[in-house]
């Protein structure tokens, strides 16, 4: 009975020693697979919101292009913005660009 017992003893140790060499042997195994799987998920993301902005800025585009096809103020608008276009008869006035407000007073640049 002794005997038994100790074999009883004996093989349940081997049997949760293969058993904890398995699940270690499957975490070996899966810890890559999960890290890229995170990773691959991160860049999945990213590029969804890129993909969103991509959309949205294309529905921008898309409106200035519908509004530059049926809309004659939407091209002379373009025309003086972008083109310095003016009708016959009007002046151009010019000025000179404000520095920047975000600087602190020593570090603008002053005409000599």
């Amino acid at each position: 009975m002794e005997r038994r017992k100790k074999q009883d003893s004996s093989s349940s140790y081997w049997l949760f020693l293969l058993a904890a060499l398995v699940l270690l042997a499957a975490a070996a195994l899966l810890l890559p697979v999960q890290r890229e799987y995170k990773m691959k998920r991160q860049e999945l993301d990213g590029l969804r919101r890129e993909l969103d902005s991509k959309r949205a800025n294309s529905a921008v585009l898309s409106k200035e292009v519908s509004d530059l096809q049926t809309s004659p103020e939407a091209v002379e608008r373009v025309a003086r913005e972008k083109y310095n276009l003016c009708r016959d008869g009007e002046t151009v006035l010019e000025y000179p660009e404000l520095p920047d407000r975000r600087q602190r007073p020593e570090q603008r640049r002053t005409p000599r």
